[in-house]
């Protein structure tokens, strides 16, 4: 009997749930439209460009790293590569934007401007994260100092918990 309570469960909470569901899904036109849009901005080249400078910078900030850079690579090629997120980055342009938005923006970046913004973008992305890093490194001590200081009231806490 309670099999097929359980049984009488899934059933409805499949029927329940399918119309969420199928809200995820995309008519092939609109999904084309996403890809359309990726080969647009040279997404694939871009992706690509922006994990290659972002470990060199990783190297360059962590000289210690250089030794590991192949292995990382490796890594990096395996689980972000391009051809290893194309379907998700899809599915996640087609669940940000309408058809019809995707098509206008297919439209300006192959425009004069669309083209130069896809041009520096990697690089500005990088730059900005160089930015980035700096300054928390120029402020490294301040961090440390609020943490240290946290760290020691969780240790003052613990001990005024556990005294008598």
């Amino acid at each position: 009997m309670s099999r097929r309570l359980v049984t009488i469960g899934l059933f409805a909470a499949c029927l329940f749930l399918a119309p969420f569901a199928r809200a995820h899904a995309h008519e092939p036109s609109h999904i084309q439209a996403a890809e359309a849009y990726l080969v647009s901005t040279g997404a694939e080249k871009t992706h690509k460009q922006t994990v290659d400078q972002m470990m060199d910078m990783q190297i360059r900030q962590l000289p210690q790293l250089a030794p590991y850079e192949s292995t990382m690579r490796e890594f990096m090629d395996k689980y972000i590569s391009w051809d290893s997120l194309k379907g998700e980055l899809i599915t996640l342009y087609a669940d940000s934007f309408t058809e019809q938005e995707l098509k206008e923006l297919t439209a300006f970046h192959q425009t004069p401007v669309g083209q130069k913004a896809i041009s520096i973008l990697p690089t500005l992305l990088t730059k900005s994260a160089q930015m980035a890093l700096t300054r928390i490194a120029a402020h490294r001590r301040e961090l440390h100092e609020a943490l240290d200081a946290v760290q020691k009231k969780e240790e003052e806490k613990k001990q005024a918990e556990t005294a008598p």
